[in-house]
């Protein structure tokens, strides 16, 4: 488990370094800081730009980019979403939100990897016009400019009576747009 204290250092620290590019002054020196598990991080110099020695490089680069846009952006992709899927005759057009090899849809526990299994998934539904209610879109910054958006909803069709389902999709940047790279959907026993 990453210590809490550790984690506000770092989150301060990328902050910093993010406000503070130019500078060529040592921006940060931390030795010895005792962690909660009574172990000793050593966190090395970092100085203007370089920060080869840092220990948490990578991780303090991905902690700049969080995406100021992500309300917004979690509205937007959930009614593109919607609007293809409750249609059937476009259901299958969804496909051209995933990305090929690096998306995942957990539908009722079971999974699928790729567009061609995540297709045959929206293909094999055999749903027709589907009647939905959203009673919430919660979404949220990803450290490295994604979003993760939660939904809470209702859907109702000639096939099934009214059904609460819970969903979560975790979008990633792609070239000025976004993907989904993470679909995970159940319904809520009641």
């Amino acid at each position: 488990m990453f210590p809490l204290r550790c984690l506000s250092f770092l989150l301060l620290s990328a902050l910093f370094i993010y406000c503070n590019a130019e500078a060529t002054e040592t921006l940060i020196e931390m030795k010895g800081d005792k962690l909660s598990d009574g172990e000793t991080e050593q966190i090395e110099r970092v100085e203007g730009n370089n920060t080869t020695n840092f220990s948490t490089e990578a991780y303090d680069n991905e902690l700049r980019v969080l995406n100021k846009d992500f309300d917004r952006l979690g509205k937007i992709y959930v009614a593109q979403y919607y609007m293809l899927f409750d249609d059937p005759t476009r259901r299958l057009s969804l496909v051209s939100l995933y990305h090929h090899e690096d998306s995942f849809l957990s539908f009722e526990g079971k999974q699928f990897h790729g567009t061609k299994e995540i297709l045959k998934k929206f293909d094999s539904l055999k749903l027709g016009k589907i009647t939905r209610s959203i009673c919430s879109v919660d979404s949220q910054p990803l450290p490295n400019g994604g979003v993760i958006i939660n939904v809470i909803g209702k859907t109702e069709s000639k096939e099934h009576k009214s059904l609460r389902y819970a969903q979560t999709f975790i979008f990633m940047p792609q070239k000025g747009s976004f993907f989904l790279q993470h679909d995970i959907f159940r319904l809520i026993c009641d």
